[in-house]
């Protein structure tokens, strides 16, 4: 699903806040399991009795679930990451793990309004190659076979955002198509500024291992 990041990520590489990727599932093997287990409410893994599985709290368990942004750490020392609710995207050739208290899930209809804009004016987010091979698929848009396409989108007073998704192969006049899953869309810094500080807004493509080398 695609997900806009509400915070600057504290990894390296690190893309700006407001940036949107197509994100896939990725629960951490150790803390995931640990945490899917446990009862919300009183933080404990139900145990089982005579008649089914208990919990601290005296009631039904009421477990951690993906969709919770944050879990309340068992040793009450505060708040940590829904390990199981984690998702992947892909940034600068690396991938990276983001949290729910990270990310906000898109609907169809508010990515559309970002990347393709409406009647009072063009998104606000522009699309960014994530890898060599979706770069050569764009150029193959502006530059290759598919251009007439792309220009054709134009001439109908697409906007270029939506000329790109017609060449793509999208159908931009249907209220739920579906944006294909490659590259990432980065907010427009006239967009960006009314809601971050500039230091949310740098892009670190390098590792850690690639900034201490």
């Amino acid at each position: 699903m695609w997900i806009m990041l509400i915070k600057k990520l504290p990894t390296r590489p690190s893309p700006a806040r407001m940036s949107i990727f197509w994100s896939t599932p990725w629960p951490d093997d150790h803390y995931a399991p640990r945490q899917s287990s446990q009862c919300r409410v009183c933080l404990e893994i139900p145990r089982k009795y005579k008649d089914g599985f208990k919990c601290g709290c005296d009631g039904e368990p009421d477990l951690i679930s993906p969709e919770d942004q944050v879990v309340l750490d068992k040793s009450f020392l505060g708040w940590e990451h829904n390990w199981t609710g984690a998702r992947k995207i892909n940034f600068a050739g690396q991938e990276v793990r983001v949290f729910p208290d990270e990310f906000s899930v898109i609907k169809p209809e508010n990515l559309r309004l970002y990347i393709l804009g409406d009647d009072t004016g063009p998104g606000s987010h522009e699309f960014v190659a994530g890898t060599v091979a979706e770069d050569v698929i764009i150029q193959g848009v502006l530059d290759g076979e598919t251009r007439p396409i792309y220009e054709m989108a134009l001439l109908d007073c697409a906007n270029p955002a939506q000329a790109m998704a017609v060449a793509l192969g999208m159908d931009i006049t249907l209220p739920d198509s579906e944006f294909p899953a490659i590259g990432w869309y980065r907010c427009k810094r006239e967009y960006a500024e009314r809601f971050c500080e500039d230091w949310e807004l740098e892009e670190h493509t390098q590792t850690l291992e690639e900034i201490e080398a």
